[in-house]
């Protein structure tokens, strides 16, 4: 399973088929849970859109173990997050996320 690490937490990357009908149902690319520490990404999409979901992803659980949780609605955590993702993407900052072994 992979994982990368937001602060001092590791957070699970699920990606398979049955996370796939999970957030198909939902109708989402991707989703993140804090209290769970676990992240998901639709394994279907195509490489690039699933790199900046999990960029994405990753950027609302930075977010949540800050103290701008409190500050922000959710909708202004979605638009700064949908701000930056595409931005962190092109740096690649989570190209070396990794594999439990």
């Amino acid at each position: 399973m992979r994982h990368v690490r937001v602060g001092p937490f590791d957070f699970a990357i699920l990606s398979d088929p049955e996370t796939d009908r999970e957030l198909l149902a939902d109708g989402d690319a991707g989703a993140s849970d804090a209290l769970r520490l676990t992240i998901k990404v639709r394994s279907d999409l195509p490489a690039p859109v699933r790199h900046e979901t999990l960029v994405h992803e990753v950027l609302h659980c930075i977010l949540s173990v800050t103290p701008y949780t409190a500050e922000l609605s959710d909708v202004e955590e979605e638009r700064l997050v949908r701000t930056l993702a595409p931005f962190l993407t092109e740096l690649d900052f989570l190209a070396h996320y990794r594999d439990d072994e």
